[in-house]
């Protein structure tokens, strides 16, 4: 059996350290069922169906201005989608990184719905070498989304990856 090389293992463990990192992660409550936690994607729901989830995407290079993409977002929503912009204002993750959290409204088939989406650009890092969006999303009928938004805010300051 051959000896196992301290320098190989050491970079094979910084490597493995470094892959993971890149995951999604966020810090929800015990109610919610984790359902897909990856490097670009994180997915969560409660047992009275409401929908957290997370995407990160690469962007182009001079793609970082997030003022661009939340004028974006915002058009998607209000002019494409048709939901009525409640709120806007910064938020700031538990690690300092800066962004922006929108909630909407709309109305379908009688039944009011909510939408809380926070933004966050950021500097590439490695697979990323261009900078990168991290939007986070919740979304439920308004009496659901009342019942779980002051975690779920809580919890979108805790984004990261």
């Amino acid at each position: 059996m051959r000896a196992s090389n301290p320098i190989t293992h050491a970079l094979a463990c910084a490597f493995l350290v470094t892959l993971t990192s890149c995951a999604i992660h966020v810090d929800l409550p015990n109610k919610f069922l984790i359902t897909n936690e990856s490097s670009s994607e994180f997915k969560a729901t409660t047992a009275d169906n409401v929908i957290f989830w997370v995407q990160k995407y690469e962007l182009p290079e001079n793609g970082k201005n997030l003022d661009f993409w939340v004028d974006a977002l915002k058009n998607q929503f209000v002019e494409n989608l048709g939901y009525v912009l409640l709120e806007e204002e910064p938020i700031e993750t538990t690690d300092g990184e800066k962004g922006t959290q929108m909630m909407f409204e709309t109305t379908i088939q009688g039944q009011t719905y909510r939408y809380l989406l926070s933004a966050f650009v950021q500097d590439g890092t490695w697979p990323w070498n261009n900078p990168i969006i991290r939007v986070a999303r919740f979304t439920a009928e308004k009496d659901k989304f009342d019942k779980h938004v002051d975690a779920v805010k809580k919890a979108m300051r805790t984004t990261r990856g």
